[in-house]
C-alpha cells in the first residue's frame, strides 16, 4: 500500500526526472522502508516533486494563469474607467458585464489551450524514441 503511494508520488515528477531517477528512488524506498519507516520517504518524495517542478520552470506558467484568473474574476468587475481630462478620445465609463464575460471566455480558451499543449508534451515525453 505505501509502496504504491510512493510510486504515485514518483509519477508526479516531471517526465525527464522520472525517467532518470524513478527506478533508483523506488529501489532506495524498498531498501530503507524496513529500517527507517516510510513516512519520511514519502514526505521527501513530495518535497522532491515540488523542487523538480519549480526547477523546470512550470511555476511561471501556473503563476501567470493564477494572476490572469484573479484579475478576470476579482479585479476586472471592479474596474471603472473614468474620462481623462483633456482626452481626445472618449473612454468608456465602466466595463460592461459583456466585457467581463468575454474576458472570462478568453481565459477559458487560454487555459484549455495551455492544458492541451501540456498534455501533448507529456504524451510526447512518454513515447519512447526510435533511435
Amino acid at each position: 500500500m505505501k509502496r504504491s503511494l510512493y510510486r504515485s508520488v514518483l509519477w508526479l515528477h516531471p517526465p525527464a526526472f522520472r525517467r532518470e531517477f524513478a527506478g533508483e528512488m523506488l529501489w532506495i524506498f524498498d531498501e530503507a522502508a524496513g529500517e527507517q519507516g516510510t513516512t519520511g520517504l514519502i514526505l521527501d518524495g513530495i518535497r522532491s516533486v515540488l523542487r523538480q517542478w519549480i526547477a523546470s520552470g512550470v511555476w511561471k506558467v501556473l503563476l501567470a494563469l493564477a494572476a490572469a484568473t484573479a484579475e478576470l474574476l476579482f479585479i476586472a468587475p471592479l474596474a471603472n474607467v473614468r474620462e481623462v481630462a483633456n482626452s481626445r478620445h472618449d473612454l468608456p465609463v465602466a466595463l460592461t458585464s459583456a466585457d467581463v464575460e468575454f474576458s472570462r471566455g478568453l481565459l477559458l480558451v487560454f487555459i484549455l489551450l495551455v492544458g492541451m499543449i501540456t498534455a501533448l508534451r507529456v504524451l510526447h515525453a512518454r513515447t519512447p524514441s526510435r533511435h
